[in-house]
């Protein structure tokens, strides 16, 4: 069957193709954050300022779409263009999308001849939400007719695996640790009511957009508020409500909330996909900080997941913070993908980019001597 490579921009622009495009994601596994909804709400919202193209190889017969890849062009050190994966601080979508039905060695060379035609010198690959690189990517590092491809390791992904019992979750912990979540569940007990749930069926999409906002005021109310560095403030509330229904819509979302008399203090905001919990968003109402909610929130939805025995990881979508340390997370390899342009301007990025890895390695070594 022969295939076409074809670019768009914006994503808006495939709105024509809108069932192509889901034909595809469902065969794709159903990632949940590269649905149509979820990259058109991306879009939507950071578009303005980091343009999307999106890659699509599709069968010139049919015109089934075979892969997609959505990008952002951003500007680093305001003068370098790269191509990477839609991402930010405060909400990643899309992915890659690839029917495995087909060879990798023939789709790969597409995708990389219609990545050429990109205004960037280069293009980096780096997924949060999945565990393994895509195979369609491996394939396309592969190779190096246009693009000269490199891969390198940041920070590890935060990875927690869900044993199967309580116990096997409470062994792992550092006895102080467990003595503080004694602690903050034996001051619970002051409390008339206290109450936990994680919900993932709601009756509407209103009642659901209501249950977020309720949630982001709570975030506003700690220190994200005090820094306007909440989602209310920074105008992005829509974008998690539209987000979430997208991801109930396809069964993957989940609201985890923790009430102390009758006030929600804390609430966890994410989804599942292939037996993996993703937490997106914890928040916390500071002014119940004397029983530290955030903390108690986390282990009650350690222990409902495990009760649940449906998933085998929670994923915070984070590299290891001082507060995940303290739940003892695997240490998961995060490997990012660069694809230098070959030519004059891509060769002296790729050095450049080389000599500056090179003095981070040196100076982290001499600071440990």
């Amino acid at each position: 069957m022969p295939l076409q490579a074809k670019l768009f921009t914006p994503f808006g622009a495939l709105a024509d193709y809108q069932k192509e495009w889901t034909d595809l994601w469902e065969r794709a596994g159903h990632p949940p954050l590269a649905s149509w909804e979820g990259v058109l709400a991306w879009e939507e919202y950071f578009g303005k300022d980091q343009p999307v193209y999106t890659v699509v190889i599709s069968s010139e017969e049919s015109g089934q779409f075979i892969a997609a890849i959505p990008l952002q062009i951003f500007k680093k050190y305001g003068l370098l263009s790269i191509g990477r994966l839609l991402e930010n601080p405060w909400f990643p979508a899309g992915g890659i999308l690839f029917d495995p039905s087909y060879e990798t060695k023939i789709v790969a060379p597409l995708v990389c001849e219609a990545l050429a035609k990109l205004p960037v010198s280069v293009c980096q690959f780096q997924n949060f939400q999945e565990l393994t690189p895509s195979p369609l990517l491996l394939e396309m590092a592969k190779m190096n007719r246009l693009w000269n491809p490199k891969v390198e390791f940041g920070d590890p992904i935060a990875l927690f695996d869900l044993p199967e019992n309580q116990e096997g979750f409470e062994k792992r912990l550092s006895r102080n640790f467990r003595r503080s979540i004694t602690k903050a569940k034996n001051r619970l007990k002051k409390v008339d009511k206290v109450k936990f749930e994680i919900r993932s069926d709601f009756s509407s999409g209103d009642e659901l957009f209501e249950l977020i906002q309720q949630c982001f005021e709570v975030e506003k109310n700690s220190w994200k508020g005090k820094e306007e560095s909440s989602v209310i403030q920074n105008g992005l509330l829509p974008l998690y409500q539209a987000q979430g229904e997208s991801l109930w819509q396809s069964e993957n979302f989940f609201l985890a909330r923790l009430w102390l008399d009758e006030h929600l203090v804390a609430f966890n905001y994410g989804w599942k996909w292939n037996e993996t919990y993703y937490s997106l968003k914890i928040g916390y109402d500071e002014e119940f900080s004397w029983f530290s909610p955030g903390k108690i929130l986390f282990y009650f939805c350690f222990c409902e997941f495990i009760e649940k025995g449906e998933g085998k990881f929670l994923h915070p979508l984070s590299p290891e913070t001082p507060f995940l340390k303290l739940w003892k997370p695997q240490q998961h390899p995060n490997p990012k993908y660069l694809f230098y342009r070959k030519n004059f301007t891509g060769s002296v990025i790729s050095m450049a980019h080389a000599g500056v890895s090179a003095l981070k390695k040196w100076t982290s070594r001499r600071s440990e001597t």
